[in-house]
C-alpha cells in the first residue's frame, strides 16, 4: 500500500538557534559560577594611621573597620609586610601584636564576604623606634637621712624632689663608703640588647630595692629584686629575693629601671647586675645599655610600701619587735634597745664581717636595754635579734 508522507518546513533559524543553546549550556556545566551582582566588601584599617610611631617593645593592636552593602562580612584578615597574622570574624576586627622589635613595618588587611569575595585595604606605615644607651644613668643622694631600712628615706624631707647630690654614672653601681646615714636613687633607662628573658640582680649595703617598668613609662614599675639586709659588694645570691624572676625584654625597647638604697652606717655600696638571654651574666650593668632619666617624663609617686611589706629583718615596720642602738658607732660597748609587744623571752647572736660568732645571749626579756660588745675590738658587728618567728638585724661600729 503506498503511505503519504507529511513534510513540515522548520524554518533554518531554528536550527541554529537550538544548537547554540545546546553550546552555551554544555560550556557553564563545566566553568565556575560568578555572580555578577554581588558588590565587593570593603575594609579599612582605622589604628594605628599610617606615621605613627611606638617604641620597641611595644604591643601592637590592629583594627580594621570593614563592611559588605549587600552581604555579611566572614572575616578580616591582618597582614604584616605580606605576610599573615591572623584573622578576626566577628567586630570589631582587631589582631593584637605583642613584643614588636624595632623597625618600618608595613600594614595591610583583607575582607571576605559570605560569597567568598575578597578586598584588600590600603597599606598603613608604622614606625617602631629602637633605644640605644648612652653610656650613663642618674644617681640622686639624699643627705642626713636617719635609719636603717629603704622607707626610712620617706622621713627624709627633701625626698624625692630635692636631693642633696647629682651624679651620672657610668655604670649600674657606686661606692664603696660614700659615706653613712643617707638614701640614694639610681634611675634611668635601660635599653635591651636581645629579645628574650634576663634575670637582674641587685647587691647593696644596708637594703636595697629595684623596680622595672614593662616600658619607659615609671608609673608602671614593679619591684623585682630586693636584698633585706647588707651584703658584699657584688655579692648576688646572699638572699633569694637578690635575683628577680624571668623578665621579658624585647630588643631596642627601652625600659625605666630604678634602684632605692639606704645606708646606715660603716661600708656602703650599690651594684645592678643581668643574665641576658644568651647566658651571659654581665655585673655591673654597663652603661652602653643604660640612659639617664628625662625629667620631663611624667613622674609618679614613689610606691614604697610593696618593698617593705616583704622585708623580714628591719627595725619597725609593721612589727611589734622593735630594736634601736643609743649609741652607733660606740667606743666602749653597745646599749640596744628592745621593746615588744609580745612577752616572749628572747635571744641574741652578734656576728663579725665574716660571719663568726662573737657573742651569744639567751632568755632576755622582751622590753628593756641590754650592753654588750664591751671585749670586741674596733670594727662592724651585726646582732640579731630572734623573738619567735620574728627576727631584727642591725649593723653595729665598734671604734
Amino acid at each position: 500500500m503506498r503511505k503519504n508522507l507529511l513534510f513540515i518546513q522548520i524554518p533554518v533559524s531554528y536550527f541554529i538557534f537550538s544548537f547554540i543553546s545546546i553550546g552555551t549550556s554544555g560550556q557553564s556545566s563545566n566553568s565556575p559560577s560568578c555572580n555578577v551582582n554581588n558588590k565587593l566588601p570593603v575594609v579599612t584599617i582605622t589604628s594605628p594611621v599610617t606615621g605613627t610611631s611606638f617604641n620597641a617593645g611595644a604591643t601592637i593592636t590592629i583594627t580594621a573597620a570593614a563592611s559588605d552593602s549587600d552581604g555579611t562580612v566572614s572575616k578580616v584578615t591582618f597582614f604584616e609586610h605580606g605576610n599573615k597574622l591572623g584573622e578576626d570574624s566577628n567586630a570589631p576586627y582587631t589582631y593584637t601584636r605583642p613584643y614588636v622589635e624595632g623597625g618600618n613595618y608595613s600594614l595591610t588587611a583583607t575582607v571576605t564576604d559570605n560569597l567568598g569575595a575578597t578586598t584588600c585595604s590600603g597599606i598603613v606605615l608604622i614606625n617602631l623606634t629602637t633605644c640605644t644607651g648612652s653610656g650613663s644613668i642618674s644617681a640622686e643622694g639624699f643627705s642626713n637621712t636617719k635609719g636603717l631600712i629603704v622607707g626610712d628615706v620617706m622621713n627624709n624631707p627633701a625626698f624625692p624632689d630635692r636631693p642633696d647630690v647629682l651624679e651620672s654614672l657610668s655604670a649600674f653601681e657606686y661606692g664603696p663608703n660614700l659615706g653613712d646615714q643617707y638614701a640614694a636613687r639610681v634611675r634611668g633607662y635601660i635599653c635591651a640588647p636581645q629579645t628574650g628573658y634576663y634575670n637582674f640582680y641587685i647587691s647593696g649595703d644596708d637594703q636595697v630595692g629595684l623596680w622595672l617598668s614593662t616600658d619607659d613609662n615609671p608609673a608602671n614599675k614593679q619591684l623585682i629584686a630586693y636584698a633585706e639586709s647588707w651584703t658584699e659588694p657584688m655579692q648576688w645570691n646572699k638572699f633569694a629575693k637578690q635575683k628577680s624572676a624571668p623578665v621579658m625584654l624585647v630588643k631596642g625597647g627601652r625600659y625605666y629601671i630604678e634602684t632605692l638604697h639606704k645606708e646606715y652606717v660603716g661600708p656602703d655600696h650599690l651594684g645592678v647586675a643581668w643574665t641576658l638571654p644568651g647566658g651571659q651574666f654581665e655585673a655591673p650593668i654597663q652603661g652602653k645599655y643604660l640612659s639617664p632619666w628625662v625629667s620631663t617624663a611624667t613622674a609618679q609617686p614613689h610606691r614604697i610600701g610593696n618593698f617593705n611589706q616583704v622585708m623580714i629583718t628591719t627595725i619597725g615596720v609593721n612589727k611589734p619587735l622593735q630594736v634601736i642602738a643609743a649609741q652607733n658607732p660606740a667606743r666602749n660597748y653597745f646599749s640596744i634597745s628592745i621593746n615588744s609587744s609580745d612577752n616572749n623571752l628572747l635571744s641574741i647572736i652578734v656576728t663579725d664581717v665574716a660571719g663568726r660568732i662573737m657573742e651569744t645571749k639567751e632568755g632576755i626579756a622582751a622590753n628593756g636595754t641590754i650592753q654588750f660588745g664591751a671585749k670586741l675590738g674596733a670594727g662592724i658587728y651585726f646582732i640579731e635579734v630572734r623573738q619567735g618567728s620574728q627576727i631584727q638585724k642591725l649593723k653595729l661600729v665598734k671604734q
